[in-house]
């Protein structure tokens, strides 16, 4: 009798056993499961294990575009608004999908439908959502792959586009052992909450593929984007998420990375195992708002006891400003993984040969060590402490931490400019004849106030001697043709000449421009105006050249002490004698770093 029980109790298991393994389902069209919530009297609805299947015959309401937004198959004031709060346990959508004539169309799409309260989705491996309003919360939950619904009927497809909702959660975990299993697309959504809890959660974990486009994203809690073992696709594109606080996490994603485009509005907690050659992201989206996660959560978390989204929004912002402001700078570990994150994205992009992104890295990297510096310095101060520090702010100034020469060069001219000045302001022994030329000029004009002729014979007159001497070398050639080689005395007429052009030239000048030759004071008034013009202009010309020549005077003196090619002499006395030795060094000193950078941007 024992023994028969035993089996009785066996084969009773048995029967259970098989009963779990086939489940039966209920089959709907769209239209049916809708009026069961319509006609359902309580204000919470609930179906388990069930089928809803598009009827060609009485739910064309709920076909839809696969591809974009405005189709017109039906009006859209008839928008289905359900007040009841909906529970659904692995309640498949079934949904097919068509191509040649009717390429792009589903049949079975949930679409234009004002939901009042929370919708709650478990299990659920197969969704079409569109045009649709979530004002209570949305919780999609797809657990268990190897339900029967999955392999019978092989639709795995979550689909949520151009829909509004306040509170969100996906969660899809498939690590049972089918591979890649499931395709998420949510698209051209709008998600905007109130709340202080995660309000935005997407957690997708073994999906075969993953596509996060073109959402955006308002929330006053914590926005959270997980992704683990992605097996084909993986897309987030073009989102705008605002929020107080965003964590990102994507690891073991076998296809290729594409993340671009997306805008954050605060720092992001963010965990990347690894980027690889053929990943494909773009630095400005999170250029200066990178937080290592693991390091961000560990301190919040051991400071609050508490996980993360149960600490009030108060609490947790104080938390973020303290770590961003003072902890990850100060601790050792924390301060490495933060590191680490950016050198990441930094070989990246240089093993990629982007060396303008990887250098964009590369200066926040520096600016992040700098930072680590300066917390240091105030912690123990040191002059080998303020000197590392000081330098590093020196080095992003001088040249982008040695990653743009030509920042260098740019700031080495205003060096140069600068100090010309000062040498401008004082006399130099390469200006001494400058006064002389000064006071030679008034003697000349006074000569030719006081004289009948024009400016061109007193100016003749004056470099007589000078002249005479050319002459006197061309008549002792001419003289000397029988004593001198041919050739010797046809190369010297070309020196003759080169000599006289300066004097001729000058005097022919002069003689065309004087058009008022006589004395100053035989002159009527009205060629007295005309003659004070005529000086006047010429000695505001010369004025103007002797500025031109102690500008140039004193630039070529700074530029000579700058690149410390060596006076012996320095040809200039007093404070500025002085200057020009601190800018020897000064120059010394950036032309190096100069080189430095610009060897380093050759090997890159």
């Amino acid at each position: 009798m024992k023994k028969l029980f035993t089996l009785l109790l066996l084969l009773s298991s048995l029967h259970v056993f098989s009963q779990e393994k086939k489940l039966t389902y209920k089959e709907y069209s769209y239209t049916e499961f809708f009026q069961l919530i319509e006609n359902e009297k309580d204000t919470l609805f609930k179906l388990k294990d069930a089928i809803i299947k598009y009827n060609k015959e009485t739910d064309q309401r709920f076909r839809g575009r696969f591809s974009f937004e405005g189709d017109s198959l039906f009006n859209r004031s008839e928008k289905i608004v359900i007040d009841k709060r909906i529970e659904l346990d692995n309640v498949q959508f079934l949904a097919n999908m068509y191509n040649g004539a009717d390429a792009g169309y589903n049949d079975g799409s949930l679409r234009y439908i004002h939901f009042k309260k929370d919708v709650i989705l478990k299990e659920v491996n197969s969704l079409n959502i569109s045009n649709c309003i979530f004002s209570g919360e949305f919780d999609l939950d797809i657990l268990n792959c190897e339900k029967e619904s999955l392999d019978t009927f092989k639709s795995d497809y979550v689909m949520i586009r151009y829909s509004t909702f306040n509170e969100f959660s996906i969660f899809k975990n498939c690590f049972q052992n089918l591979g890649n299993q499931g395709n998420v697309l949510i698209s051209n959504n709008v998600f905007s909450s109130e709340a202080n809890n995660t309000t935005f959660y997407l957690g997708l974990y073994n999906t075969s593929t993953a596509q996060i486009r073109k959402n955006t994203i308002n929330s006053k809690g914590i926005v959270s984007m997980f992704f683990e073992k992605q097996g084909n696709r993986f897309d987030i594109n073009n989102n705008n998420i605002t929020s107080s606080q965003i964590d990102f996490s994507a690891n073991k994603i076998d296809a290729g990375v594409n993340i671009n485009g997306n805008q954050f509005s605060s720092l992001v907690n963010l965990n990347i195992d690894e980027i690889k050659s053929k990943d494909k992201i773009e630095w400005e989206q999170f250029k200066n708002k990178i937080l290592s996660f693991s390091s961000y959560y560990e301190f919040t978390q051991g400071e609050a006891n508490k996980m993360m989204w149960q600490i009030d929004t108060l609490k947790r912002k104080q938390l973020k400003t303290r770590y961003v402001d003072s902890v990850r700078f100060y601790k050792a570990d924390t301060y490495a993984n933060e590191i680490s994150i950016k050198g990441m994205f930094y070989n990246y992009y240089k093993s990629n040969y982007n060396t303008e992104t990887a250098n964009e890295v590369y200066i926040e990297l520096k600016d992040f060590e700098t930072k680590r510096l300066e917390a240091l310095y105030k912690e123990n101060s040191t002059f080998k402490g303020f000197f590392t520090w000081k330098i590093n702010q020196f080095l992003k100034v001088f040249s982008a931490y040695g990653t743009e020469p030509a920042r260098a060069v740019i700031f080495s001219m205003w060096v140069i400019l600068l100090f010309a000045f000062i040498y401008l302001l004082f006399p130099n022994s390469w200006d001494s004849h400058g006064k002389k030329r000064l006071m030679h000029r008034f003697e000349f004009f006074q000569k030719y106030l006081r004289r009948k002729e024009g400016m061109h014979t007193i100016y003749l007159e004056e470099n007589k001697q000078e002249i005479s001497s050319y002459e006197n070398f061309k008549t002792n050639l001419e003289n000397s043709k029988t004593e001198l080689p041919s050739f010797f005395i046809s190369w010297s007429k070309p020196l003759y000449n080169a000599s006289m052009f300066s004097s001729k030239l000058t005097a022919k000048l002069l003689q065309n421009t004087d058009i008022l030759k006589g004395k100053w004071q035989d002159l009527s008034p009205k060629q007295k105006r005309w003659k004070n013009i005529q000086i006047g202009f010429l000695l505001t010309l010369g004025l103007f050249y002797d500025l031109f020549i102690k500008a140039l005077n004193a630039l070529m003196l700074s530029i000579n002490t700058f690149t410390t090619l060596g006076f012996g002499e320095i040809p200039i006395k007093g404070l500025p004698r002085y200057l020009a030795i601190i800018q020897g060094f000064i120059g010394w000193f950036m032309l190096t770093i100069f080189s430095v950078s610009l060897i380093s941007q050759l090997l890159n």
